[in-house]
């Protein structure tokens, strides 16, 4: 069984022509791209390796993609030094994977938005509206 992943960008080394930090887009019944926007090639192909091992609950750590916890970390392969661009860095998990990682971020003081929190629970409605939707089709 697989589960959806929630991909998010997290930092931007550089310059991305193409995403902005907090920009997201999802991978749901393990194969399917949801994005509302285009994708960069160069982040596609840093992704590709490990959507399906972690789709299948294999943990970031074991792929050596976190040090620790259930959110993987992957930057793309855009070598901003000799393209002008940005490297960019995605944050890799399930919903609820994410949910905790920002509930915890805010009992540390890491997290001022509030806001953050009523935008999350608008996505994880959205994406379970699109994941009921795209079942139905099949």
């Amino acid at each position: 069984m697989s589960s959806n992943l929630t991909i998010k960008v997290v930092e931007i080394k550089g310059s991305c022509p193409v995403y902005k930090i907090g920009d997201m887009f999802n991978i749901v019944d393990g194969f399917k791209l949801i994005a509302e926007k285009p994708l960069c090639m160069h982040s596609l192909s840093s992704l590709m390796p490990y959507y399906v091992a972690l789709s299948r609950g294999v943990s970031p750590v074991e792929l050596g993609l976190a040090q620790e916890g259930k959110v993987a970390y992957i930057q793309c392969l855009d070598p901003c030094k000799y393209t002008g661009g940005g490297t960019v860095v995605f944050a890799l998990g399930s919903i609820a994977e994410l949910d905790t990682q920002l509930i915890i971020s805010k009992k540390l003081g890491l997290l001022n938005d509030e806001g953050i929190f009523e935008d999350l629970e608008m996505i994880k409605s959205k994406l379970l509206g699109l994941i009921r939707y795209l079942r139905k089709k099949k």
